[in-house]
């Protein structure tokens, strides 16, 4: 597989297809400083910390190979890193590796002891048995079960594969479809559209006529989106009410911002939320049921006999399923 040296991040090429289907993801990770792809506040989050510091507390890792697959910004590195799980230095080699430069470039800048590169996670450029520990969170999932052949393949006989995967119609992908159902809702009331005609200049003849029409439409868009929140006030990340906020003032005080500036940033908040929903709609597809865990597992046994342990992870007993946790070794 051709590959090229940038800077101190190796990048090798990957099919045209991966690219597209990455294309949301690498968006979220050039315009965010958040390591994470999920909300770092929410209550999964301390459940997420006590399993892998319970994984890793009695392991000794020193002199280890250790890959992160599908790393995305480095959350899991993090983690691993603030709880005194892992030190890298201790470590032989440790690898991030992930499709997008972006979230790769943010590892590096945090932790430049970490090897990164850039690869399709199903087609990892590693000798057989090249790794004593391998593991993701919220991340192989989305690059299909050919990834988890491929950590069968790297990973030693005698090493060892965890990784938390998203749970099919678990309480992250229930919120997935809430985030949807308003991003629909969004589109259904074109809000963008007249947003941009609102605050478009009035030079146009046309649009001078017609400005009363579109200032009232526009106000009944507003409205709508304040419907919407009032039903889900932290959808979307909380892009939705920053959006309904900064909007809503712009247009009361028109007179305090250059036009041109205000559809630019119109532009923005649209591409952002498009790129919010589709990683939206590929967390849905990416969730593990039972079937594909069989397959998950198959494909680490399928040469052997490995020790399997399958968890389900809670933020508590009276939560639903957030994820699971997939343990080979």
């Amino acid at each position: 597989m051709e590959h090229s040296i940038m800077g101190n991040i190796m990048a090798f090429a990957v099919p045209l297809k991966s690219q597209l289907n990455n294309n949301s993801w690498n968006n979220h990770w050039g315009n965010t400083s958040d390591v994470a792809a999920y909300d770092a506040s929410a209550t999964h989050v301390k459940t997420l910390n006590q399993f892998w510091k319970n994984r890793f507390n009695a392991i000794s890792l020193e002199r280890n190979k250790f890959l992160d697959i599908a790393s995305g910004g480095g959350a899991l590195l993090e983690t691993l890193v603030k709880q005194d799980c892992i030190l890298p230095e201790n470590l032989a080699e440790f690898y991030s590796a992930d499709l997008s430069y972006s979230a790769l470039h943010s590892v590096k800048s945090k932790y430049p002891l970490s090897k990164v590169l850039q690869t399709d996670c199903a087609q990892l450029p590693f000798k057989n048995e090249s790794f004593n520990f391998i593991v993701s969170q919220f991340g192989i999932e989305y690059c299909g079960l050919s990834a988890f052949i491929e950590c069968s393949r790297v990973l030693r006989k005698d090493g060892r594969f965890i990784a938390v995967c998203h749970y099919q119609n678990g309480a992250i992908q229930t919120e997935c479809k809430r985030n949807l159902e308003v991003l629909h809702a969004l589109s259904d009331i074109d809000f963008f559209a007249h947003a941009r005609l609102a605050f478009h200049p009035k030079d146009d003849k046309t649009l001078r006529d017609l400005s009363i029409n579109i200032d009232s439409t526009f106000r009944n868009a507003l409205s709508d989106v304040s419907d919407l929140l009032t039903r889900q006030p932290h959808t979307a990340g909380g892009q939705l009410l920053r959006l309904y906020n900064d909007t809503r003032y712009m247009y009361e005080n028109l007179t305090r911002f250059d036009t041109s500036a205000v559809l630019q940033w119109l532009n923005k908040m649209e591409e952002e939320l498009i790129n919010y929903q589709g990683r939206m709609i590929l967390m849905l597809q990416s969730s593990l049921d039972n079937l594909s865990l069989n397959k998950v597992v198959e494909a680490f046994t399928a040469d052997g006999v490995r020790n399997v342990k399958i968890d389900v992870l809670r933020a508590n007993r009276n939560f639903q399923p957030f994820a699971w946790a997939i343990e080979i070794f």
